[in-house]
């Protein structure tokens, strides 16, 4: 709001000549600060200093100018006394606020199972992936997991690149006879059509395994040791990096071997265990 403001008051300052913009900060600035506030009725100046300012209009007969002085005590009564009033009326100012705000606020609840429609704010969008005739709404999509009674965990098409986690306030319930919501459903899913919101979600990019971290056992049988491998992904944190098993790493398209050697600079040497063969043999699905 302050800065809207302020390019107003350059705006009309500078006319046909925003360039000298510069020239007019100190008018716009007195200009500002001698301006009454909505909330409080009151200048900035009038709340520093307790007093309003002298423009350049009454400074033009500098003989009649007057000469003030004020006991200090009843100087600084009289701003605490501003002050007083000043927080009044903050403080009535908010409340009208949040009784505005209470009146649009929505009390609903949902459970895991339960399909919904979730509202697409621009900020979920990558850079130069948002645009205004996008759908607004997607779905129907399950809920998943529910966190708490303001954040659930929705459950998206594999591949797309957004968070599936929704605050309460940009989920609705999903009705199929109403007619906000027919628009946002996707038409049935078939092998040659995608359903049409779906098409217009940032994609994420594929998943490439950079090289493997580490090695655990995650079972072991009489006769064999079953690995799982700690695999970094490429252009992602450290944090990210996943165990997968060796079927796993070979239906992503790597080869276990290739990623252990390419990874040999960052394993450390593991002891194999007394009545234990290591392999690095696929479980049996």
């Amino acid at each position: 709001m302050v800065n809207r403001s302020l390019g107003n008051l350059l705006r009309s300052l500078t006319g046909e000549n925003p360039r000298t913009w510069d020239r007019v900060l100190a008018q716009a600035e007195f200009a500002y600060n001698d301006s009454p506030n909505r909330n409080t009725s009151l200048s900035p100046f009038q709340i520093l200093y307790g007093m309003h300012p002298r423009g350049v209009h009454e400074l033009q007969d500098l003989g009649k100018l007057e000469k003030r002085s004020a006991d200090g005590e009843d100087f600084a009564q009289a701003m605490r006394n501003l002050h007083e009033q000043v927080k009044q009326k903050l403080q009535d100012s908010s409340q009208r606020y949040k009784r505005r705000a209470d009146a649009r606020r929505r009390e609903v609840q949902f459970n895991v199972g339960d399909e919904v429609l979730a509202y697409l704010r621009k900020e979920r969008f990558p850079k130069r992936e948002y645009s205004k005739l996008k759908f607004k709404k997607i779905g129907p999509c399950k809920i998943i997991r529910k966190f708490s009674a303001n954040a659930y965990e929705i459950q998206l098409p594999p591949g797309i690149g957004i968070s599936p986690i929704f605050n309460v306030a940009d989920l609705f319930p999903y009705v199929t006879d109403s007619k906000d919501h027919v628009a946002a459903e996707p038409p049935q899913d078939t092998n040659d059509e995608e359903s049409s919101w779906v098409r217009q979600m940032p994609m994420a990019p594929p998943l490439e395994i950079e090289r493997i971290l580490d090695t655990q056992v995650a079972r072991r049988t009489r006769r064999k040791e079953y690995l799982q491998y700690l695999v970094k992904w490429k252009n992602r944190p450290i944090e990210d990096s996943s165990w997968l098993n060796a079927t796993q790493i070979q239906n992503a398209g790597y080869s276990v071997g290739d990623l252990m050697e390419r990874s040999h600079d960052f394993l450390s040497p593991r002891k194999p265990d007394a009545g234990a063969s290591s392999s690095e043999e696929t479980e049996d699905n």
